[in-house]
């Protein structure tokens, strides 16, 4: 005989989002001739909403942006969010940008470096309900906050 461990991770999915995970481990004994064969993926899935909720479609609108750094162009974006006045703010290599919800460019703000204002591989934005924007600089390893200018 011998003792396997087996680990089984199991996932929680809705709509294609994770949404949590739980881990077991499992002691059990084998005959020694006994051989492993690799599970294959699930193909079935036991619906977890109703059917109605999980057909829920979308439809394009619009993109805006192009390659490049100049105002209005992005090299990299990586977070959006959008303000109590429906502007877009998206991080892009080391700003800022601050769109209207058409894609107008409205301003900017950051250049490269770890002083104030600048950033290193800006990720995550997020504003809170007085308009305050929270970046996440990665490589700084800090998030800055600024204050809404309106």
């Amino acid at each position: 005989m011998r003792n396997l461990k087996i680990l089984m991770i199991i996932t929680f999915v809705i709509t294609s989002t994770v949404i949590g995970f739980a881990v077991y481990t499992i002691d059990t004994l084998l005959e020694p001739e006994t051989t492993i064969l690799p599970l294959e993926p699930e193909t079935t899935t036991t619906p977890l909403l109703p059917e109605t909720e999980q057909k829920q479609q979308y439809s394009f609108v619009r993109a805006w942006g192009s390659e490049g750094s100049e105002n209005g162009q992005l090299d990299g974006p990586e977070g959006v969010a959008i303000d109590s006045s429906n502007n877009v703010y998206v991080t892009d290599v080391s700003r800022i940008q601050k769109f209207t919800s058409n894609g107008t460019f409205i301003t900017y703000w950051g250049s490269y470096g770890s002083g104030t204002g600048q950033f290193d591989g800006p990720r995550g934005v997020a504003i809170d309900s007085s308009d305050n924007v929270y970046v996440v600089d990665t490589r700084n390893n800090r998030t800055q906050v600024f204050a809404s200018s309106t």
